[in-house]
């Protein structure tokens, strides 16, 4: 026998997981202090001279990275062209 032929109707479990999350997000709020979720939180380097900011990085470590990044993209294609090769000998 369907629910509906009982004459209730299914409950709406979205509205239930939205009002719950809603639930969720209020107790942070009250938990971290805060009282809105309009507050906006300004993310930035710690002073000009931050070791972490990559616009202070020495040049040897840029170019150091942009090698890197350089070395793997390239052997991300070599493998792909070997495996390429590898299928086309296995498949004839």
């Amino acid at each position: 026998m369907s629910v509906s032929s009982m004459g209730k109707s299914p409950p709406d479990l979205e509205k239930a997981l939205s009002n719950d999350a809603a639930l969720k997000t209020d107790i942070n709020n009250v938990s971290n202090g805060t009282s809105s979720t309009d507050e906006k939180e300004i993310v930035d380097w710690n002073g000009p001279d931050d070791p972490e900011n990559p616009q202070n990085w020495s040049l040897r470590k840029k170019w150091w990275l942009v090698g890197l990044v350089s070395a793997v993209t390239f052997n991300m294609h070599v493998v792909t062209l070997r495996l390429m090769k590898a299928q086309t000998r296995a498949n004839s």
